[in-house]
């Protein structure tokens, strides 16, 4: 402890070391915490002179901070509603009816039914986003234990690019399984 007063009455500068050897094991920690502050506040002060040169960095953060949570704010969503559904019941049973059920608003409009053959120019001239095909016997098929499937076409609404031109037939397919009964219980949509 000695050494390191002497080194200060000379004027020479102390590393931060010897003044934590000097002052005991408690302000070691307090000295590190120190040098940790200053260096994030040195971390801080160039990015704020790096953003200073950054016009597009500048215009993105004050639309965060002000617009974005502004928008939010006030009632803004983000959720997709009016979804237009068109169902092709082949079963006609009660599962098909209660999955059509299901889809309430304002997530989705009412379903309309639709034959097969009306799947492609419905699509194509954006009616639906979604169809669904239910099978026939679809029912029978989930009480029986095997996994019939039900398939969902959408069509997002995009603008047509023009190295593509514009869609001339569905663009996804999906198909869910069910697995068994207790599936078609617990599945969302059928309350």
């Amino acid at each position: 402890m000695r050494a390191a007063s002497d080194m200060t009455a000379a004027g020479k500068q102390t590393t931060p070391q010897a003044v934590s050897k000097a002052k005991g094991l408690g302000s070691d920690r307090f000295t590190k915490l120190r040098l940790h502050l200053a260096n994030i506040y040195q971390l801080f002060i160039k990015e704020l002179r790096s953003i200073r040169h950054d016009p597009i960095v500048l215009a993105v953060m004050a639309y965060s901070f002000t617009i974005a949570v502004y928008a939010v704010a006030t009632g803004a969503s983000t959720e997709a509603t009016n979804l237009s559904v068109g169902i092709v019941d082949e079963d006609h049973s009660d599962l098909s009816r209660r999955i059509a059920d299901g889809l309430t608003p304002p997530t989705f409009k009412p379903p309309v039914q639709i034959s097969a053959s009306d799947i492609d120019p419905a699509m194509n001239s954006q009616r639906f986003i979604f169809v669904i095909e239910i099978p026939p016997k679809f029912e029978q098929d989930v009480l029986a234990g095997r996994r019939p499937t039900i398939q969902i076409g959408s069509m997002p609404r995009q603008l047509p690019r023009p190295s593509m031109g514009r869609p001339t037939s569905r663009t996804s397919l999906s198909t869910m399984s069910l697995t068994s009964s207790r599936d078609v219980k617990d599945w969302s949509v059928c309350r």
